[in-house]
């Protein structure tokens, strides 16, 4: 049987369709400002399409970044001045002592006259030695709180290093008397 409103329902669905996919043409191109200006959308759509429409319901409004290509660099502001300091090796000019901490030498260089004496000390907790890599000197293995010595009688520069652990060196900078 022919119902008449039925076939003026099917008359109003193909335009709806129609605004709805030109709105979402809009806003996907042109963004939502521009859209809810159209004189294409009738007013009385508007409130469907753009129900929310900038005022996103709380929580959930994802931003997502967009990566342009543009290198931006932007200064930021510190309410306390921060200083860098750059690591400098502790020279000390006279009789020297090295502290063997760790899996270090401290200080890794310093700097004496000829015929002064530099003493090594392990304040650490495993063995280590002091051993010229010109052979110059060894100390042979140095147990926690030991000590060894050697006196220093020509210039130059001498590195060591702990021949159990090679990553472990130093430098003396043997220097005349002024």
């Amino acid at each position: 049987m022919f119902n008449p409103n039925r076939s003026r329902r099917k008359r109003y669905i193909f335009p709806m369709i129609l605004l709805i996919t030109l709105a979402t043409i809009l806003l996907a191109g042109y963004g939502t400002t521009l859209a809810a200006r159209s004189a294409l959308l009738p007013p009385l759509y508007l409130p469907l399409i753009f129900r929310n429409a900038g005022n996103p319901v709380v929580g959930t409004s994802t931003s997502t970044p967009t990566a342009t290509g543009t290198v931006t660099a932007t200064p930021t502001q510190t309410s306390t001045p921060t200083q860098t300091l750059a690591p400098t090796p502790t020279v000390i000019v006279g009789p020297g002592n090295v502290l063997i901490v760790d899996f270090a030498f401290q200080p890794a260089a310093i700097t004496i006259h000829v015929g002064e004496k530099v003493e090594w000390e392990n304040t650490g907790a495993f063995n280590h030695t002091t051993t010229s890599d010109t052979l110059v000197w060894d100390s042979g293995q140095l147990a926690p709180n030991e000590k060894f010595s050697f006196t220093f009688t020509s210039v130059g520069d001498y590195h060591y290093h702990c021949s159990n652990h090679p990553d472990m060196k130093g430098i003396i900078h043997v220097v005349l008397n002024p």
